[in-house]
């Protein structure tokens, strides 16, 4: 059951999510479906967050997966799941390390495999393409760098 860590970031990312589409004028074209069941295969499953491409109604394009007491493993686990969904373009992967105060985030995108012989069709595997660490500048207390040499901190007030 999610506590109240998972639910703070899910709906601090959905809210900033929320304010990029408007600003990108998506909004419309990729409404987000929140938390709805999607089939899988033989599998039901239920993203913490997800958006469709208008007139794409049963599949979602962008899945989000938030972790806090979850191994990132397991997180990886669901996104190669989510990746045998036709159509979906991205799986957001949100690790909240409570205790080291980071937060981790992990796009990842299907990679098309070929039939694998088994007459049940193409597969596909999820691969990384982006990875945003966030955490405290030792020291300095409500300073958060992004991943640390890159030069970037944030400081929150």
């Amino acid at each position: 059951m999610p506590g109240h860590y998972h639910e703070e970031a899910l709906w601090s990312l959905f809210t900033e999510l929320e304010q990029q589409r408007m600003q990108m004028g998506l909004k419309r074209r990729l409404p987000a479906m929140g938390s709805a069941t999607v089939t899988v295969g033989e599998s039901q499953l239920e993203p913490d967050n997800s958006f469709y491409a208008r007139g794409r109604d049963s599949d979602p394009t962008v899945v989000v997966e938030v972790g806090v007491s979850q191994p990132l493993g397991s997180l990886k686990i669901k996104a190669a799941v989510w990746c045998q969904l036709p159509g979906l373009k991205a799986v957001v992967l949100v690790k909240v390390g409570a205790e080291e105060k980071t937060i981790t985030m992990i796009k990842m995108v299907p990679v098309l495999l070929h039939d694998n012989g088994t007459g049940s069709g193409p597969s596909a595997y999820p691969q990384e393409v982006a990875r945003i660490v966030v955490r405290p500048v030792e020291g300095t207390p409500g300073v958060y760098e992004l991943d640390p040499g890159l030069d970037q901190a944030i400081t929150l007030a």
